[in-house]
């Protein structure tokens, strides 16, 4: 495979991952989302299965510390979401019921008044 085609596809892919990082830095999840398939049309092609043995080492080293920063946004976007639901669940469940002693010595549960979310306009 000719240097100069497997240099495109590296700086497309590089170009790629810039424009998905831009993205995550937004939170526009969806946009980053409809990258995947180019992204992996580009990672598919023999340009960069086989780099040539004069590929240079830099823009390779750039794509991977910006693929390496993508993933920990794009981690960092997923504990975020999965850490909104948990707090979605639990205001669905309402506070836990309080379990404690009577004055005679019963035992007793306290629980809230109402369940799930209260909206006030």
């Amino acid at each position: 495979m000719p240097h100069d085609v497997s240099r495109e596809y590296l700086e497309a892919l590089e170009d790629l991952l810039e424009q998905e990082h831009r993205f995550l830095m937004t939170g526009n999840l969806d946009g980053a989302c409809r990258l995947v398939s180019r992204k992996l049309r580009l990672l598919d092609h023999p340009a960069l299965q086989a780099p040539a043995h004069d590929t240079d080492p830099e823009p390779v080293r750039r794509i991977r510390h910006r693929a390496e920063r993508n993933q920990a946004l794009l981690s960092a976007a997923i504990d975020g979401v999965r850490a909104a639901m948990k707090q979605i669940e639990a205001l669905r469940k309402g506070p836990a019921p309080l379990n404690t002693y009577g004055r005679d010595g019963r035992r007793l549960t306290l629980t809230s008044g109402g369940r799930g979310l209260e909206r006030k306009a």
